[in-house]
């Protein structure tokens, strides 16, 4: 690809927002905005202000008037930043030459670079934190199983409870307790005395046909 960086004005790696807006707008590379910021100079107002009398002082007098009169007219915001853009071009705060800008296949390349890097980051933070959720969910889960184990005989009486309501969210909630109940016990070894349960809650609730479905399907069997 043919063509080197232009000239680079100061300011770019501190676009207002209304130029970040521009600059999405048209679709412009963020990364490749990046790249280019790199060279270039920061926006230092105050060192713009101090030189800005001398060049004033250097404009013609209708100029001068024009620009009087457009701030009286309420324009003042627009003049003050074509004052200050006026006055860093004369003072020679922004570099030209076509030496010592970069190749644009150089300039392309970085951008990639950049944003290999930058999608690497967001991912490794993404996985980070889903690591941490996973870790907390765990930890949540261990937390309530050994709460679930120090109750086991008022879990078996809230099974029995939402049985007998006969509703299919109740009898949900009651398979997903006695899931629960069969992992404390298979951690406490004591897996024959659930199953023993089960099997007389299951001749007990026979009637109640959705319910022991759910129990085939979790293998309570």
């Amino acid at each position: 690809m043919d063509g080197v960086e232009p000239p680079v004005p100061p300011g770019l790696g501190q676009l207002t927002a209304a130029l970040g807006a521009v600059a999405e707008f048209v679709r412009i590379d963020p990364d490749l905005v990046a790249v280019a910021a790199e060279r270039s100079a920061p926006l230092n107002a105050d060192d713009t202000l101090r030189e800005l009398p001398g060049w004033l002082a250097q404009l013609p007098a209708d100029s001068k008037e024009a620009l009087l009169v457009r701030v009286a007219r309420g324009d003042g915001a627009k003049v003050r930043a074509e004052l200050l853009a006026g006055c860093r071009r004369a003072a020679g705060s922004v570099e030209t030459g076509d030496e010592s800008g970069r190749p644009a296949e150089e300039l392309l390349a970085h951008a990639r670079w950049r944003r290999d890097d930058r999608q690497r980051a967001a991912r490794e933070h993404a996985q980070r934190r889903a690591e941490g959720r996973r870790r907390a969910a765990e930890r949540t889960r261990e937390d309530h199983l050994s709460a679930l184990a120090g109750r086991q005989d008022q879990a078996w009486r809230e099974v029995v409870e939402l049985v007998e309501r006969r509703t299919a969210a109740d009898y949900d909630t009651a398979a997903g307790l006695l899931s629960e109940l069969a992992e404390v016990c298979r951690r406490e070894g004591t897996s024959q005395m659930f199953a023993d349960r089960v099997e007389q809650l299951r001749q007990e609730q026979r009637r109640k046909i959705s319910f022991i479905q759910r129990l085939d399907r979790l293998g309570m069997v």
